[in-house]
């Protein structure tokens, strides 16, 4: 549904802009108008929020809940698709956005990801709320900053080793494979633990079911 809406609202504008083709109007200032969709999508991440906000509220007990439901969290992926929108079929936009408010981005995401190392999340009123905005908003502006810089693929390569980054690139296009099948295999990997009487140290058992999280994400997406 959000790919038929996207593919009529790049089609669609809430305003007609008298723009030549690279964006520009005839009066010299940048266009960044957004189109329906992506109005959609906006609409859904403040939604969530909000919905995110209302539950824990109404509803503080249930932490769970709070930190897992899909009507909760689904802004996170809906800003995915808000990025590659832009990335794919307004690029010149995107570009010229990003360029001319770098430094500024940058900043928000850095001062966005700042607290995760000194708040636990789980019962944190902050972290389930504006904190989860906060996450996707910053690590969105860090993947258009990637995305955007023509030669980070060398950059890495000589920062890390082109194996390194070949590999750790190939585990992020298995990424979604992993994450759907790593909750079963930790719960696989705690079975035979409690059963069998083995007392695994906790980081080799994180090394175990990390291990074979990816490989069965990697079989799973190719």
């Amino acid at each position: 549904l959000l790919l038929l809406f996207g593919l009529r609202g790049n089609k669609i504008t809430l305003k007609k802009i008298d723009n030549d083709q690279t964006g520009v109007n005839r009066a010299g200032y940048t266009s960044y108008g957004v189109n329906k969709f992506e109005m959609l999508l906006i609409f859904i991440l403040l939604l969530c929020l909000a919905g995110r906000i209302t539950s824990n509220l109404l509803f503080p007990n249930q932490v769970v809940r709070n930190f897992t439901m899909t009507h909760l969290r689904i802004d996170s992926l809906i800003a995915g698709v808000l990025i590659a929108n832009m990335y794919y079929f307004r690029p010149q936009q995107l570009n010229r956005f990003f360029n001319s408010h770098k430094s500024m981005l940058l900043v928000i995401a850095f001062l966005g990801l700042i607290w995760t190392p000194f708040i636990e999340p789980i019962h944190s009123f902050f972290v389930k709320t504006i904190g989860f905005t906060l996450l996707y908003v910053s690590f969105g502006i860090i993947l258009i900053y990637f995305l955007l810089k023509g030669s980070v693929n060398k950059e890495l390569n000589k920062l890390f080793s082109a194996p390194l980054t070949n590999m750790v690139s190939k585990i992020g296009y298995c990424s979604y494979s992993i994450y759907i099948i790593h909750t079963l295999v930790n719960r696989l990997v705690d079975y035979v633990n409690y059963h069998s009487g083995l007392n695994v140290n906790n980081y080799v058992n994180f090394l175990l079911t990390s291990a074979v999280s990816i490989g069965l994400g990697i079989v799973m997406t190719y």
